[in-house]
């Protein structure tokens, strides 16, 4: 006795609208841009003087759906902003004594800060025979950014491919059983 058969009929090429996919996704993608540009001003809400503009890239190809948020330009803000970020192994600065940081590490927001700068620079630090003081630690900030928004951002890809599945194939593309 004969066991049970498979039978495989093709269904046949769904017809995929692929701009429309695409306007979809970087419209969802531009969306989060905004989120993300909006939580790293808030890094620098409490600094004087210049500070960094936020400018985002979102790609949406074959292989990667991505976003890239970071400072624009090389300006004094986005300068101190990027040393900020990624910190520094030493310091030519002394501080007073009551100095606190507006920033601190792993915290998307910005406070006011106490205290001033006493000795700034190398050349100002060497004459005094003063050694360099250990560098600033880096906030991570980007990091920071990514795991706060990490759960929401999938939320909002799977509603915009939801809704791509509903809006986007052809009808009559898919033959359903």
């Amino acid at each position: 006795m004969p066991g049970p058969t498979i039978r495989f009929e093709p269904v046949g090429n769904p017809k995929f609208n692929l701009k429309g996919i695409t306007s979809r996704l970087r419209a969802a993608l531009d969306e989060e841009a905004f989120e993300h540009r909006r939580l790293l001003r808030q890094t620098t809400k409490a600094w004087e003087g210049t500070r960094p503009q936020f400018r985002s890239q979102t790609t949406v190809g074959p292989t990667q759906i991505a976003i890239t948020t970071a400072p624009f330009g090389n300006g004094p803000g986005a300068k101190k902003w990027r040393w900020l970020e990624t910190g520094t192994k030493i310091r030519w600065a002394v501080m007073s004594r009551g100095w606190r940081s507006k920033t601190r590490r792993a915290w998307l927001n910005s406070r006011r800060g106490r205290g001033q700068v006493v000795i700034a620079g190398k050349r100002a630090m060497m004459a005094r025979n003063i050694r360099p003081r250990p560098g600033i630690a880096p906030r991570n900030w980007i990091a920071e950014v990514n795991k706060d928004r990490s759960r929401k951002f999938k939320g909002l890809l799977q509603r915009a491919f939801d809704l791509i599945a509903r809006n986007t194939i052809t009808p009559g593309g898919l033959r359903r059983p």
